[in-house]
């Protein structure tokens, strides 16, 4: 992200953002606290609401619950606290109850026992360049992206794999390192541009308050699921380039 060292000599002068509303609250429960629920134990979950959101997935083979809480709280002692004392974790729980209120009480439970993580969620504008001579910054490093669709690892992960691409391709056409460097950039801003706007339009709609949130849960059910998941199909349909190895 913006701490990382190569970022700060490649673009030194670029401003480094401010902190949000919100902050990020992480624990892991084990899998059976989420009781009799198989959407819990099999699916990704959502809960919007107007003070947050929550997401929890399972995770280590179905065995343990992944929690993210996206809260509006300001942490004014640290932008990050890996292990949070008891008064922060009561903030939590109460954060919880505002933003997911229909939890379970076993979930509840578990969540208000267990190690909680907050990260003070921050906005760093665009980088005008991810590359300079021989070295180039990908994933949050080139650009960060809000957690609100789940992508950052993902562009870092598509990021290398066209940047050692493009590199190899340099190098069977005897080209300059450099433009390696600048055809990775050039092949992959537009669909980190798409999203980061997607990530914090969905910011918005995860956060809707009053009618607005009553028509967007309204358009939800009509639309249903699969109609949901088939508007991201620019997103997990991704196809990485593809390199002619034999002239290697």
């Amino acid at each position: 992200g913006q701490s990382s060292r190569l970022r700060a000599q490649i673009v030194p002068q670029h401003p480094v953002g401010g902190g949000t509303a919100y902050s990020a609250s992480r624990t892991t429960i084990p899998i059976d606290a989420a009781g009799d629920n198989k959407q819990a134990r099999t699916s990704v979950g959502v809960w919007f609401s107007p003070h947050g959101h929550l997401v929890h997935y399972p995770v280590n083979a179905g065995r343990e619950l992944n929690v993210v809480l996206i809260s509006r709280r300001i942490d004014e002692t640290a932008a990050s606290r890996s292990v949070l004392d008891n008064a922060a974790r009561a903030e939590v729980i109460a954060d919880l109850a505002a933003v997911a209120p229909s939890l379970s009480a076993g979930t509840v439970d578990a969540l208000r026992s267990a190690t909680w993580g907050r990260w003070q969620m921050e906005h760093v504008p665009p980088l005008g360049s991810w590359t300079s001579a021989g070295a180039a910054l990908l994933g949050d490093a080139a650009h960060p992206i809000a957690p609100f669709l789940a992508q950052g690892a993902v562009m870092a992960l598509e990021d290398a794999i066209v940047l050692a691409t493009e590199l190899a391709r340099a190098r069977c056409d005897v080209r300059p390192l450099q433009e390696g460097l600048a055809a990775y950039e050039n092949a992959r801003r537009s669909r980190v541009e798409k999203v980061r706007l997607q990530a914090r339009n969905n910011g918005r709609i995860y956060h809707m308050r009053g009618n607005l949130g009553r028509v967007r849960n309204v358009g939800m059910r009509l639309a249903g699921g699969p109609r949901l998941m088939a508007s991201y199909d620019w997103l997990y349909g991704w196809d990485p380039p593809l390199l002619d190895t034999a002239s290697l």
